[in-house]
């Protein structure tokens, strides 16, 4: 298995150079998560759930992030607020 920080590397470069691309913004995200980075994750999971394009499977995702990062207030008032 690769090192999750060695995508966390790939995807902050990538990012970079190309701020819009929601699929590298994903991986990002992903991979800040994998690496064990929650707070860095939350971030990286509110911008792609605020992207255009940004599916339903971000918001869960984003809302996974904030219970990995111990915030379940949040993440239930994010999954309360999409599935109403």
């Amino acid at each position: 298995m690769a090192d999750p920080n060695e995508a966390v590397q790939y995807f902050t470069r990538s990012t970079k150079s190309a701020p819009d691309r929601i699929d590298l913004q994903r991986g990002l995200a992903k991979s800040l998560i994998r690496a064990k980075r929650n707070t860095e994750g939350v971030a990286a999971w509110t911008k792609v759930a605020s992207m255009p394009g940004a599916t339903s499977e971000d918001k869960v995702n984003l809302a996974d992030a904030l219970i990995r990062n111990g915030d379940w207030a949040k993440a239930m008032n994010r999954l309360h607020s999409f599935s109403a």
